[in-house]
């Protein structure tokens, strides 16, 4: 999937997810599967994440300890 293709799926009102947690681990995995051509790409992908959705435990522990953040 071209980071295109993930950004308008992660935006499409198609994607099922219970979490904005998930939403962060898709984008990590998708990041991971390529990392050197695809890191360059988390900002943009990284701003469908709805931060103020996720609890503040995930916010602390994962995303603001994040390298890539």
């Amino acid at each position: 999937m071209s980071n295109k293709e993930m950004e308008m799926w992660l935006s499409s009102d198609k994607m099922n997810v219970s979490t904005e947690e998930e939403v962060f681990k898709i984008i990590l995995a998708w990041i991971d599967h390529d990392r050197n051509k695809r890191q360059k790409y988390f900002a943009e992908l990284f701003r469908h994440v709805r931060l103020v959705f996720a609890s503040r435990d995930f916010l602390s522990r994962d995303i603001l300890k994040n390298d890539l953040v």
